[in-house]
């Protein structure tokens, strides 16, 4: 339980899915751990449906913006970087649209996020291939229909 970041390099991914408890010190330690990026810069985040970010404070989100944007920047200088991020949850929707309207609506940060509520959505917006598609099918443990893969040649690996 936490936060969890897979990079998935042969699909130009990263995947990061927060589940359980998620607390202000877990947040700044996962940016922290931002530390090589991808050539595409794609990321996907996604929320199990365990994920709780209910007792964040406001200045949790300040922080994180601008830690955020400071890695990006970092990270992706010329870059172009895309962010999505999947809740199907209601537990988690008024937050995560807070933090959308928060970061889109300053054009200095370099990033703002595309919500989604279904896998298959974020997956479309992505331009992922089925194989990125059946990987991160395995890697959440979810059936590959859920991120629109064909799953009759569906294949299993270890993340």
């Amino acid at each position: 339980m936490g936060i969890t970041v897979t990079r998935l390099p042969e699909f130009g991914l990263n995947v990061t899915v927060y589940s359980g408890k998620i607390t202000h010190p877990m947040l700044l330690a996962h940016v922290g751990s931002m530390t090589d990026p991808l050539e595409s810069g794609r990321w996907l985040n996604y929320f199990d449906p365990s994920a709780d970010m209910s007792e964040l404070e406001l200045s949790s989100y300040i922080e994180m913006k601008r830690l955020v944007a400071s890695k990006l920047a970092e990270l992706y200088p010329e870059k172009p970087f895309r962010s999505a991020v999947v809740s199907n949850t209601e537990a988690n929707r008024p937050v995560l649209g807070f933090w959308k309207s928060y970061v889109s609506n300053d054009r200095a940060h370099p990033a703002a996020p595309m919500m989604f509520s279904s896998l298959q959505a974020a997956c479309d917006w992505l331009d992922l291939s089925d194989e990125a598609r059946r990987a991160i099918g395995d890697l959440l443990g979810e059936d590959c229909g859920a991120c629109g893969a064909p799953s009759a040649n569906a294949t299993s690996r270890t993340a």
